[in-house]
């Protein structure tokens, strides 16, 4: 659905949620206090990503508004509280892939459940920028080439949201972002830590169900939105 940022200059109001989030994927019918109908936008994206996140914790973090911690930091050594499967950092980080609508909602999901900051991988720079400015508030930050994925960001994090077309790359851009797709979530295992990875595109990306299935890119666990 690439059309939910423009959407929403076809709607009369926008839910705050929305608003936020700078798109839309539903559209409310409503009727003011004279019966004259007008369209009100909404994203749901955001909870889908929020809720399919949740379920990969543990049962005690999936009860928590945000399970990564609050603000800049995250978990602290002294939390009490475990994630499953993870070691203990003092940032929890994440990565989506892809420039639009539900980027944006990815964005706002995992910045309310306490991660930060945010690695944005697109094939578009001028995209990611965009983005970027759109949430001022949270800590984003551009991964434009493989260089740029170092020791720290291996470490730190947890989590990906996938947001791109199910196409075979083509473009310089488009092959870059697989790149940096399979660098990141191609050898996640570290010190018994597992690294969820969140297929929000319609029909799973053919080259990762490929290596999921051939054994090259094991994503476990592996989430798709619609499965």
């Amino acid at each position: 659905m690439p059309l939910k940022v423009a959407a929403m200059t076809v709607v009369d109001e926008l839910e705050p949620e929305a608003q936020e989030i700078g798109s839309i994927n539903t559209i409310i019918v409503r009727k003011d206090v004279a019966g004259k109908p007008y369209l009100v936008g909404q994203n749901f994206d955001w909870e889908g990503v929020r809720q399919s996140v949740l379920a990969s914790l543990a049962p005690a973090q999936q009860k928590l508004e945000a399970p990564f911690g609050k603000g800049k930091s995250g978990f602290s050594e002294s939390s009490s509280l475990i994630l499953a499967s993870r070691s203990y950092l003092t940032e929890w980080a994440t990565t989506v892939i892809g420039g639009g609508g539900t980027t944006r909602a990815a964005v706002y999901a995992l910045s309310r459940m306490g991660l930060s900051p945010i690695f944005l991988v697109n094939r578009d720079p001028s995209e990611t920028q965009e983005i970027i400015k759109h949430f001022p508030q949270y800590d984003l930050r551009a991964l434009e080439s493989v260089d740029e994925w170092t020791q720290a960001e291996e470490d730190s994090v947890v989590c990906g949201v996938g947001a791109i077309p199910s196409f075979e790359p083509v473009t310089p851009g488009e092959k870059n972002v697989y790149a940096l797709a399979t660098r990141i979530f191609g050898g996640f295992v570290r010190d018994g830590r597992t690294r969820t990875f969140l297929e929000m595109c319609y029909k799973v990306s053919p080259r990762v169900r490929r290596r999921k299935c051939d054994g090259e890119l094991t994503l476990d666990p592996f989430i798709h939105s619609l499965e």
